[in-house]
């Protein structure tokens, strides 16, 4: 998200910590650390999507069975479940 802001892709209307804060309290979200299988799962990924950052979630999501939510059909190459 930072990195959308700083290209100007997203505008959040608020802070990006204090929107963190109040999605994580008000929700119960949790952070999704990145772990050896994560990387690992990287190198199984074919170079169909060449953004470093996206490949890290499609791994992520591929290991733990979760959905992204996204707009970029780059993503509906890979066996993840993609929302949006």
């Amino acid at each position: 998200m930072a990195l959308k802001i700083s290209a100007g892709k997203l505008e959040l209307g608020t802070s990006l910590p204090l929107l963190l804060e109040t999605e994580f309290r008000e929700n119960s979200y949790s952070q999704l650390p990145v772990r050896r299988d994560h990387m690992l799962r990287l190198t199984d990924l074919d170079a169909g999507h060449k953004d470093p950052f996206d490949r890290l979630l499609i791994a992520q999501a591929i290991t733990e069975g979760l959905a992204i939510l996204t707009r970029d059909s780059a993503f509906t190459a890979y066996p993840v479940k993609t929302i949006w």
